[in-house]
């Protein structure tokens, strides 16, 4: 995700973690939470294809809390 998006996403983040988000940068934040989850899922798919195919991938599963108490297991592992 572009760092302009992650900095807005912790801006709204914050806001929520603080109680003073509104209901439209909640909409946001979720949306910018989606956006993250989903560009995860893609890379944690096309990792499985590149270890299928025989090619050495990293593997590190990190949990992270997301907007609202939902957490997303990401795979991201340098320990190769």
């Amino acid at each position: 995700m572009a760092g302009e998006l992650q900095a807005r996403m912790q801006q709204l983040m914050d806001r929520n973690s603080r109680g003073t988000i509104s209901g439209s940068e909640r909409r946001e934040l979720e949306a910018l939470v989606e956006r993250g989850q989903r560009l995860m899922l893609r890379k944690a798919e096309a990792s499985a294809i590149l270890t299928r195919r025989g090619h050495q991938v990293g593997r590190r599963i990190w949990y992270l809390a997301a907007a609202e108490g939902k957490h997303v297991m990401l795979i991201d592992d340098d320990s190769s």
